[in-house]
């Protein structure tokens, strides 16, 4: 093994030990506050450099992160809106970005925002075909829109949600935007998209 494989399978540990320990000390907290008693942490016994401040308003990472996901469906669901074809498409790609890097964030992965783009472009590779035939529906005059806005909205929702649950389950393991396996991802959305439908 280099050097280099050895200093990125000690990076790749640290943040495993660092988000367990976050998701640790967040359910110790939250069970702290159900009892009505606060608990000091000791800094020196978990290491303060690998704490994260992250919000505990919305409880632990992942129902932080399932948050996330749930928003950003719903919020992919208004460029089906857009009268104008292909734009709409291209308006979803954009919130999906959006929250891989609000999950990214959460779980202290590094983004990088072409890496992603190629990763959203590669999941939907296949069903990007389908949404972008549902999009150009919208060309035919009046009943085309209303067609088009449907149907668009629901894949656009159905998208996202997908491609969010599978890159949650990723960083849950520890997983980083290079080490994700496109094969694995596409069977994912494919069968998380099955079972919506």
């Amino acid at each position: 093994m280099t050097d280099k494989e050895q200093g990125s399978e000690s990076q790749k540990e640290q943040i495993r030990v660092s988000r367990a320990r976050r998701r640790h000390y967040q359910s110790s907290t939250e069970e702290n506050t159900m009892t009505g008693t606060t608990t000091q942490i000791d800094e020196k016994a978990v290491g303060k450099e690998n704490i994260d401040t992250v919000s505990t308003e919305a409880g632990s990472t992942l129902s932080q992160a399932k948050k996330i996901v749930r928003d950003h469906s719903i919020f992919s669901t208004i460029p089906s809106l857009v009268p104008i074809p292909l734009l709409d498409c291209a308006a979803a790609m954009a919130v999906q970005i959006r929250m891989l890097k609000k999950l990214s964030n959460l779980y202290g992965v590094e983004f990088s925002k072409q890496k992603v783009k190629l990763i959203i472009a590669a999941l939907i590779g296949g069903l990007g075909t389908g949404a972008a035939a549902g999009s150009l529906v919208k060309a035919i005059p009046v009943v085309g829109l209303a067609i088009g806005v449907g149907s668009m909205a629901a894949t656009f929702g159905a998208i996202t949600y997908a491609i969010g649950i599978v890159f949650v389950n990723h960083f849950e393991t520890g997983g980083t935007f290079l080490d994700f396996d496109l094969e694995k991802g596409k069977e994912a959305v494919k069968c998380s998209l099955s079972n919506a439908s």
